[in-house]
């Protein structure tokens, strides 16, 4: 079965480099992006993959909404061009503005002319709502990039069954549609990589002595935005009772949970035992000085900032939700516990805290997966091979909506009631 399977791959890439060669220009590729104006997991990812395409075959031009990740993409040499994007038929969206879709759709023919794009791709669910007609009018393919699973009726407004192919960051987030019968043959798992270059090399543990932490102390490393998705409180209340004094919480990240969350710390005796560091930039230094990573989300997608630890051979604690197990594998580099139990939480906290050839024996086996697969080069790759699979002249002939996978849901809907995903 394996040998099968990597004779596929073989005769996969062959094709894809045969495909590649018979282009005599790079092709542009429209990414599109539609999210709040900061830089995080999605964001990052486009700024990764478009800045290592291989320019020789791909030439990548975004389209998005927000100014931040405009400014950085135009700083490294990104064509780039920001609009106000909203969508529609949503739980929370505004009333249906004809005028104001077809303005976005408008607006994408124009760049698909203009920049003689030869591929869409959607980062998110959110612009393949407008894509999906640009698809359609110029014949291109569509690549729908997820990265994080959505409710059935989100599914559905957003118009994903019809992409060329959906990508999935996680097996999370392809699950739902396999149920929905999307085709097999047109859904991808592509996990998210990690761009080691990003991380200065060298064994600073300075920031263990701005912390005040002796050589005794054990420092616990999380990373993210403070929100309540993420369960930062589940990691101070498992700190708290875990009962080991030499135990240290440093978290990287800011957000709206930031003051209730000190608050909490304080509450529970941990004031001198939690550091807030805030956003984090360059996240190297904070590796370094950790013996543990753990992260107590409620939700997540993939779960980056574990991918990051284990590069530097930190073992993690994490909560077993959505992507997380596809980073971290139980028992063989870090532990998973159930979601929201504290309990579970503080004793895999304890019992690492307390066996450092442990700590060592899951942090090495952490770096390894994380550089065998999750490098941002088989990030690239992978997403290389499934823009030649769908710029060959047969996956361009689709036009119109596929009907059937609405069908299907109204043939669910009379069976009796549907449970809201």
């Amino acid at each position: 079965m394996i040998c099968s399977k990597v004779f596929e791959a073989e005769k996969r890439n062959a094709r894809s480099r045969t495909m590649a060669a018979a282009r005599c220009s790079p092709v542009s590729i429209l990414f599109t992006h539609f999210g709040e104006n900061w830089i995080r997991g999605s964001e990052q990812v486009l700024i990764d993959l478009t800045g290592h395409l291989d320019k020789a075959r791909y030439r990548p031009v975004v389209w998005c909404n927000a100014s931040l990740l405009a400014e950085r993409l135009r700083q490294a040499g990104v064509t780039t061009y920001c609009s106000e994007f909203t969508t529609f038929f949503g739980y929370a969206s505004p009333r249906f503005s004809p005028p104001r879709y077809f303005s976005f759709v408008a607006e994408g023919m124009r760049l698909v002319e203009k920049h003689r794009i030869g591929l869409l791709h959607s980062n998110g669910a959110a612009p393949h709502q407008w894509l999906l007609p640009v698809a359609r009018l110029t014949r291109l393919p569509l690549v729908a990039h997820l990265h994080a699973p959505y409710l059935r009726r989100e599914r559905f407004v957003t118009l994903l069954h019809q992409a060329s192919a959906i990508v999935g960051v996680s097996s999370s987030v392809v699950a739902d549609f396999a149920r929905d019968g999307f085709p097999a043959s047109r859904l991808r798992l592509i996990a998210n990589g990690v761009d080691f270059n990003r991380f200065h090399p060298g064994p600073d543990r300075g920031l263990r002595a701005q912390l005040g932490l002796n050589d005794n102390a054990i420092l616990i490393a999380s990373v993210g935005s403070l929100i309540p998705r993420k369960g930062f409180d589940i990691l101070i209340e498992a700190l708290a009772r875990t009962g080991l004094e030499r135990l240290h919480l440093a978290i990287a990240g800011e957000g709206p949970e930031r003051a209730a969350l000190e608050a909490l710390a304080a509450a529970r005796g941990l004031g001198e035992r939690v550091h807030f560091l805030g956003y984090q930039a360059e996240i190297g230094p904070l590796y370094r000085a950790a013996d543990i990573a753990a992260l107590g989300s409620r939700s997540e997608a993939f779960g980056l900032a574990l991918a990051e630890a284990g590069y530097f051979n930190l073992p993690a604690v994490a909560s077993a939700v959505g992507g997380v197990p596809d980073v971290v594998a139980g028992e063989e580099t870090g532990v998973l516990v159930p979601s929201e139990d504290i309990g579970a939480f503080a004793g895999a906290l304890r019992t690492l805290a307390e066996n450092p050839a442990e700590r060592r024996r899951l942090g090495k086996a952490a770096r390894q997966r994380v550089t065998s697969l999750f490098s941002l080069s088989r990030m690239v790759g992978d997403f290389e091979r499934l823009y030649d699979e769908l710029l060959d002249c047969s996956l361009r002939s689709r036009r119109g909506i596929d009907p059937f996978p609405y069908l299907r849901l109204l043939a669910r809907r009379t069976e009796g009631p549907v449970a809201q995903q």
